[in-house]
């Protein structure tokens, strides 16, 4: 009888996917509640091209503070 091969996780798969954005992923490791999985779930979801979002100044916010 032939054994087979472990399969690896969704987990694991997802993250070996993502090897190429590892600095995203720590980033967003150091929010807190957020976990590998969480990082890796955001980076799938949004990604990480931000140019098309405009870049604004912190005065320009100073009403929501």
């Amino acid at each position: 009888m032939e054994r087979e091969a472990p399969r690896q996780s969704q987990s694991e798969r997802l993250l070996e996917g993502l090897t190429a954005q590892r600095y995203a992923l720590d980033l967003l490791e150091t929010i807190p509640g957020v976990d590998r999985i969480g990082a890796a779930m955001l980076i799938v979801e949004i990604g990480t091209e931000m140019q098309a979002l405009p870049l604004i100044q912190a005065s320009e916010c100073a009403h929501v503070i």
